[in-house]
């Protein structure tokens, strides 16, 4: 069973559609800039269970749960799982297809709730970061300074990024924004004398 066809669609529902505080446009919008497809294609190259992850749920279990389960985990990857999705920064609407993924039904269910992490947060920071752009005005310089403040240990590169796919011109300084190639200006120089 847990090798049948299985698929997901991602989509973002209409604002008049009730939903269980998901699937919702970002602010009540009806666009949504898509994000997030980046980290998606990551998380099925890497996916794998480690044996401390294995021996957590082995903890967990029952000990009637026989050992091919957990041997059948070690084996899980992604080689049979394939993705269709429209280009990240793309505006997309309501009711349109996001993301398919197709796969093991068993693979295809981990990965659900992953995916689901990553597109909205990513698509909800460039929604906001498109919404400041169109009311900025394209002759306006938008700068990122989340950097500082932003939640968790990568709350703020992942947040200059989308920023960054939302229309901000530049982030405030970091190698590693360098390396995604986001645009970084220094904004304070302390002299002493």
């Amino acid at each position: 069973m847990v090798d049948l066809p299985g698929q997901f669609n991602f989509f973002f529902h209409s604002i008049e559609t009730i939903s269980a505080l998901q699937g919702l446009n970002p602010f009540g919008g009806e666009y949504t800039i898509f994000a997030g497809l980046e980290e998606c294609i990551r998380l099925i190259a890497n996916f794998k269970f480690t044996e401390e992850e294995i021996s957590f749920i082995k903890k967990s279990l029952p000990s009637s749960c026989e050992d091919a389960f957990y041997d059948y985990l070690r084996g899980i990857d992604c080689s049979d799982v394939e993705v269709y999705a429209i280009s990240e920064g793309s505006v997309v609407f309501p009711k349109v297809p996001l993301v398919r993924v197709e796969g093991p039904v068993a693979v295809v269910q981990l990965l659900e709730t992953p995916f689901v992490n990553l597109i909205n947060y990513a698509s909800l920071v460039a929604t906001n970061a498109a919404r400041h752009r169109f009311v900025a005005g394209k002759s306006k310089i938008l700068l990122e300074f989340g950097l500082r403040r932003a939640q968790g240990p990568d709350g703020g590169i992942s947040a200059s990024k989308y920023c960054y796919i939302g229309g901000f011109d530049a982030t405030r300084g970091s190698k590693r924004l360098h390396l995604a190639a986001i645009p970084s200006l220094l904004t304070v120089y302390i002299s002493s004398s």
